[in-house]
């Protein structure tokens, strides 16, 4: 994903605003993070670490909301940066929504066989809005 941007971007010769590379950078941080967490829940199956990855998984969603808006601001105000690289700032921000969505999956699985109960209402949302 990261290759497919850094040869389109040289390819190019275009690069993103500082706000903008900041804001993905701050996301892909999230990513990794969650990644992490997806991978503990995977191999430990524990309940809580399960539900923290849910709770993880609706943080980067609203993350990832407001850095759309974020980048359609930067747009109306015709910031240059924003405008030469807006389909690639917008596709690598849906690129890491999916991805995020794939390593907070193990929750779910975690959750329906846990000993502590079925998916509470808020995760079973979750589920039908995944991407």
């Amino acid at each position: 994903m990261l290759r497919k941007v850094q040869q389109q971007k040289t390819s190019q010769r275009r690069s993103f605003s500082e706000v903008g590379l900041e804001e993905l950078a701050g996301l892909h941080s999230q990513l990794i993070s969650n990644l992490r967490l997806g991978l503990s829940v995977f191999l430990s199956s524990d309940p809580q670490s399960a539900r923290q990855l849910l709770r993880e998984k609706r943080r980067f969603r609203a993350q990832e909301r407001r850095l759309a808006h974020a980048h359609v601001s930067r747009l109306q105000r015709k910031i240059v940066q924003s405008i030469e690289t807006s389909s690639l700032h917008l596709e690598l921000i849906a690129d890491m929504k999916r991805l995020n969505s794939l390593f907070c999956s193990s929750a779910y699985a975690v959750l329906e066989t846990s000993d502590t109960g079925a998916l509470e209402s808020e995760d079973l949302a979750d589920i039908t809005h995944s991407p």
